[in-house]
């Protein structure tokens, strides 16, 4: 196969992200479990033990906050940083900073209560940020790596860090070790008894411990009750919290590995049902569903959540609409019975054709280019195939990846490809592959007769014997 051409860049550890002294911390961890959770439970069982603390008192407002990143390794050509608001599925763009002559990104926000941010290159890769009541913040962080970003001089994100790593921590190790499990507890509830703006977002982080015999029902338990220690509508400071984005991924990433997609979507329905349907947080929670099952690849449930969160925010877009829309119809054309979209382009006569007009018959979608030496070899047994299928209702749409509207015509002509052609000639940047996914070729698309997904990438007598039992000789 020929690969589309991938743009890597190797990006060494910068010291600010220790990321050998985070291993050897974990590898500790795990080491030492029994210790670790009595080192944690310890100082948590004191503050039980306080008398009622007297009530902070109330700084002063600051004016704005400035907001100083340093980024390593920023990609090229982009030169220039964003500052999100975390709104359901990404971000909404509210700041994007040129760099500075210092080499530095400077954004000034007002001041206010603490509030989260997101700041990155995109929307899918952001560190994430408490700003507000600080007058200065300082972050430092490897562009590849923003979900390691580090900041100094901020008590407040220097405890929302040292949060994330350790429930973090609790996530991956905790399952099977009860001990573990109640060190997780007393740390969450230590942060709740010490007044922590923190505790709520540690809460959605953990899930509840199952203490059944039967682990035939310990999937069916998390499934149903994996938030069931929070009462979304009665306390709505959970409401603007973007952890619960990320307790829904982790919800939906596991449960999707351990069951039927029917009972995925069911038990995730019935978390929903936990949550206000107009509040911020069932925004945030419907996103983070659709995150988890795209990590778990799970095209038809994906699908489900994105046309579930289309219909539900479109009339309140924050930006990210029309990208669901689009990997709505990305995702179609990787699954079986799926609609595929429609392909319009431009015929080697300059005229226009479009997949659309083939309904009602079986067609194969041939992504290909005159320079792909596997694609001319296997010419041939496509040319074989379509000779003895046409009349019983069988054609092809060649796609070409092609630059050169002449080396397309001619190797048409001499490989005497006598069906229908489009190409928009963009070569790798072609929008006919980029919305069928398409990364190399030759690749196929095999339709059904109302234009639904058969299989993909059928090649020689596999696509033989896929026609040969659709078509019966």
């Amino acid at each position: 196969d020929i690969n589309a051409p991938q743009h890597t860049s190797q990006c060494f550890g910068a010291l600010l992200l220790h990321p050998f002294i985070v291993s050897i911390h974990q590898k500790l961890f795990t080491m030492q479990k029994l210790l670790t959770a009595l080192l944690f439970i310890s100082p948590f069982l004191l503050f039980g033990q306080t008398t009622k603390k007297p009530a902070p008192t109330k700084q002063a407002m600051v004016k704005e906050v400035r907001f100083i990143c340093n980024i390593i390794d920023a990609p090229s050509p982009t030169d220039s940083l964003i500052l999100y608001e975390y709104a359901g599925y990404g971000g909404k763009p509210l700041q994007k900073i040129l760099k500075g002559d210092n080499g530095t990104y400077t954004f000034v926000v007002p001041g206010s209560e603490s509030k989260f941010y997101g700041v990155g290159f995109n929307e899918n890769a952001m560190a994430r940020v408490l700003l507000g009541e600080e007058a200065e913040v300082k972050l430092w962080a490897n562009a590849a790596f923003m979900d390691r970003a580090r900041t100094l001089g901020s008590a407040e994100n220097a405890a929302l860090e040292q949060m994330v790593k350790r429930m973090t921590f609790y996530q991956t190790n905790s399952w099977g070790d009860p001990v573990l499990k109640q060190a997780r507890t007393a740390y969450v509830d230590s942060l709740k008894n010490a007044g922590s703006k923190l505790w709520r977002s540690a809460n959605l982080l953990m899930p509840p411990y199952y203490k059944g015999t039967e682990p035939s029902k310990e999937t069916e338990y998390y499934g149903l009750n994996w938030f069931n220690h929070i009462d979304f509508a009665k306390d709505r400071s959970y409401d603007n919290l973007p952890d619960i984005f990320f307790a829904f991924t982790a919800y939906a990433s596991r449960i999707g590995g351990l069951t039927t997609e029917a009972n995925a979507q069911a038990w995730s329905e019935t978390q929903l049902k936990r949550i206000p349907e107009t509040s911020p947080a069932y925004r945030f929670a419907l996103g983070g569903l659709i995150k988890g099952f795209q990590q778990r690849q799970l095209g038809p449930l994906t699908m489900t959540f994105v046309q579930k969160y289309i219909n539900q925010y479109k009339a309140a877009d924050n930006g990210e609409i029309e990208g669901l829309r689009l990997e709505l119809e990305k995702s179609s054309t990787t699954t079986p019975g799926m609609r595929a979209p429609d392909l319009a382009g431009m015929t080697p006569d300059s005229s226009t054709y479009a997949l659309s007009k083939m309904k009602g018959k079986i067609v194969l979608v041939d992504f290909w280019a005159s320079w792909c030496g596997p694609c001319r070899k296997e010419n041939p047994k496509v040319r074989e195939l379509y000779a003895k299928y046409k009349d019983q209702g069988f054609d092809i749409l060649g796609v070409s990846l092609d630059r050169d509207i002449t080396a397309w015509k001619r190797a048409i002509n001499d490989d005497q490809l006598v069906w229908h052609h489009i190409s928009d000639l963009k070569g790798w940047q072609s929008g006919h592959a980029a919305l069928y996914s398409v990364s190399s070729i030759p690749q196929t698309v095999l339709l059904d007769r109302e234009g639904k997904i058969i299989v993909r990438n059928l090649r020689g007598d596999a696509l033989e014997a896929k026609l040969f039992e659709i078509f019966g000789n």
